[in-house]
């Protein structure tokens, strides 16, 4: 699986950075003159627009490697979304929004470096 590269800093993208949701309308004409709209739960899409200052060749370098294995906008990848609060459940992996492999047990209260049970 392909991976958006994360800059030197660790983050995905520089500020600013745009975010755009569409979604698809769809409409009914009926015989009597009377139309049905909704939305169709089957389509949507986002699209970010980020801009880069100042990177690194290496940076740089990633950025493009993702691009010819991706072969442009052929194949698929995993971006993580900047605009996104991705630490909200960091602390809590018990949580529904992680998934965890079938393999894996998740045990909370274990001891920390810092001597707290605050490890997982």
């Amino acid at each position: 699986m392909l991976y958006y590269p994360q800059l030197s800093s660790g983050a995905v993208s520089q500020l600013p950075v745009t975010q755009r949701t569409s979604i698809r309308t769809i409409s009914n004409g009926l015989a009597g003159g009377d139309t049905i709209t909704m939305a169709d739960p089957n389509y949507s899409s986002m699209r970010w627009q980020v801009q880069y200052v100042g990177l690194t060749d290496a940076e740089w370098a990633s950025i493009e490697q993702l691009f010819e294995a991706a072969e442009g906008q052929l194949t698929t990848f995993t971006f993580l979304d900047p605009t996104d609060n991705l630490l909200m459940w960091s602390e809590d992996w018990t949580s529904s929004v992680w998934t965890a492999d079938p393999l894996l047990e998740v045990v909370s209260g274990v001891q920390d470096p810092l001597g707290a049970n605050n490890a997982v």
